[in-house]
């Protein structure tokens, strides 16, 4: 395995030890014929194997007491900061997250752990208000640090 898989595979392991669900990705979609929500859990140590005979990216979904903010500052109306104002709203700082990637198309993802939900209630993708930031829960993923953007071609990377 060349350097470049083996830190994709470092990445990668980082987030299947905390529980994490990983997966192949062909750029920011599922590989073809894969039914990622029935993928198996992939053990840290099986992480390595996992990537030695696949050269895309890969995925990462949360379980149901991870939570990812998808920030696209894309996304924001011109002037506006949604994301400081969550922030403000939520009395959040960097210290509440357990891991912060910085996206090939310039936002972030930041990962937090959640307490249980109380039964039937479910994390909404989007808030009114909050153009550009989607919140990624249980049945969703997005793209792990270490692969490349399809469109810019650039890394996503852990801060």
């Amino acid at each position: 395995m060349d350097d470049n898989r083996k830190e994709i595979a470092d990445n990668a392991k980082g987030f299947a030890k905390t529980g994490f669900t990983i997966f192949q990705v062909d750029g920011k979609r599922p590989k073809k014929g894969l039914k990622w929500r029935q993928a198996p859990y992939i053990l840290p140590s099986d992480v390595e194997d996992f990537f030695s005979d696949w050269q895309g990216n890969y995925g990462i979904a949360p379980n149901k007491n991870q939570l990812v903010i998808d920030v696209d500052p894309r996304n924001f109306d011109k002037g506006d900061s949604p994301i400081k104002r969550l922030f403000n709203e939520l009395e959040l700082d960097a210290t509440n997250f357990t891991k912060v990637i910085e996206t090939g198309g310039g936002g972030l993802h930041l990962f937090l752990h959640l307490p249980d939900l109380p039964e039937g209630k479910k994390i909404r993708k989007n808030l009114p208000g909050y153009k550009g930031i989607d919140f990624i829960s249980e049945g969703a993923y997005v793209v792990g640090a270490g692969s490349i953007h399809p469109e810019t071609a650039v890394l996503y990377t852990t801060r």
